[in-house]
């Protein structure tokens, strides 16, 4: 299976959080708040999402992280990896698996980059 890393904050509009929350709710929470600059974004309702699932399992004597394109992540092969996650001792970086990645691409969900990251 193949995991991808992707950016660590997201503010998204009510639309995309409906889309996320009702397929990812175990994974997935949203804080509401609202843009200031209302020429662009007009009155909507924005929510900041963050992520519910820390774990452990990233050796990061091995790995390499220098948040980079060519960092290696090294995962212990008893780590269990939800959807999407973040390591407990990196947790600036987010992971998704590919499920995750296929909806935000069927669903046309703007603004994020995945890059792969790991197999295990």
């Amino acid at each position: 299976m193949t995991f991808y890393g992707l950016t660590d904050s997201f503010l998204v509009d009510k639309s995309t959080r409906n889309l996320l929350e009702n397929q990812f709710s175990d994974c997935l929470s949203f804080i509401s708040t609202k843009v200031i600059d209302d020429d662009k974004y007009g009155d909507g309702d924005f929510y900041i999402m963050y992520f519910n699932n820390l774990i452990s399992g990233l050796n990061r004597e091995k790995s390499i992280i220098n948040f980079r394109l060519d960092d290696i992540f090294v995962v212990e092969s008893t780590a269990e990896l939800p959807l999407i996650f973040k390591f407990n001792n990196c947790n600036t970086l987010t992971f998704a698996d590919e499920t995750f990645k296929k909806f935000v691409e069927e669903n046309n969900i703007e603004g994020w980059i995945f890059r792969e990251a790991f197999e295990i």
